[in-house]
């Protein structure tokens, strides 16, 4: 995953794309993510799959 992919979360059937990735040695990495509404919000990596890489 990275910055400009399109991710789909494995839960429902939101996306959005990944505006920025913050890594921390012990918490689990987050991604902030910008979706259809609007609106921009850091959610946990691993709740995501990617359904379209950028370039």
């Amino acid at each position: 995953m990275k910055v400009g992919d399109l991710v789909n979360n494995r839960k429902s059937d939101w996306s959005g794309i990944v505006l920025k990735i913050k890594y921390h040695r012990a918490i689990v990495p987050h991604i902030l993510i910008f979706d259809k509404e609007g609106s921009v919000f850091w959610e946990r990596m691993s709740d995501y799959e990617v359904i379209s890489e950028s370039r």
